[in-house]
């Protein structure tokens, strides 16, 4: 439902994938994926946003993201990006 919550997760358990949208109440994607790169560094992690540009895609990569997908997102198309990322 938020940031804070996210980190309260990954805290409890490790994930293969995190689909991770940039734009949350209290702290945003952008700080809970530096938390996973930081505490764990082998999740992978799909951002998410309705605010497709290309800065918040560049940042998204900056920061260790491995990809960016854009809502609102075709369910195939998605399942796609999360297949080929965990394949990586």
């Amino acid at each position: 439902s938020d940031g804070d919550e996210a980190i309260t997760e990954l805290q409890k358990a490790k994930y293969d994938l995190v689909l991770l949208d940039i734009k949350m109440p209290r702290v945003n994607g952008f700080e809970v994926l530096k938390f996973i790169k930081e505490q764990q560094p082998k999740t992978k992690v799909v951002m998410l946003t309705g605010f497709a540009d290309l800065k918040n895609a560049i940042e998204s990569k900056k920061l260790g993201a491995d990809d960016f997908v854009s809502k609102p997102y075709d369910l195939v198309d998605l399942l796609t990006t999360i297949e080929r990322v965990l394949t990586e």
